[in-house]
């Protein structure tokens, strides 16, 4: 049996990639042998996106910005761009659009998000009731928030996402 997996520049659905997994399929039907092709959707980005322009992932960033004495604040916030194994020799996952969800009020007393945030065990904030939260790069963050995070995790009723570590804790 041959297994397989795209490590050459371009997408699969290119005609010379195309051409050369064909060659790779009848190669092994005349050694009498089995093939497994690597069919990861990532390795047809280009085609994917032409066919279901729609149906892409999306990523939701929360993050938290101190407000100025002003009562305003101005910010920019960039698209992160990924990449992993299979961006090896192609493009990176490059962000399509990005756009401002909303922006929320909060009030941190002593590095803490007051548990009276938690609601039905919900996260809320007023009367917006959240069935996901990101943690996001919590690790310069103090530990209360994460014991936060943990106690509306306990309560089972906001999906919790984390993405880093708490690492470093300033208390």
């Amino acid at each position: 049996m041959l297994t397989t997996s795209l490590r050459f520049p371009g997408e699969r659905t290119d005609p010379a990639i195309h051409d050369q997994i064909k060659y790779g399929a009848a190669y092994t039907t005349a050694k009498e042998m089995g093939i497994v092709m690597d069919h990861d959707l990532r390795l047809a980005r280009q085609q994917f996106l032409d066919r279901y322009p729609e149906e892409q992932q999306q990523v939701i960033l929360l993050r938290a910005f101190p407000l100025q004495k002003s009562g305003s604040i101005q910010t920019t916030v960039l698209s992160p761009a990924y990449e992993d194994h299979y961006t090896f020799g192609r493009i990176g996952y490059k962000p399509l659009k990005s756009e401002v969800l909303g922006f929320y009020i909060y009030k941190k007393t002593a590095g803490l998000i007051p548990s009276s945030e938690i609601a039905n065990g919900r996260i809320q904030y007023g009367s917006q009731q959240y069935l996901a939260v990101v943690f996001y790069k919590p690790e310069y963050d103090h530990k209360t928030v994460g014991d936060f995070f943990k106690k509306a995790g306990a309560a089972g009723a906001t999906h919790l996402f984390r993405v880093g570590n708490l690492t470093i804790d300033f208390e």
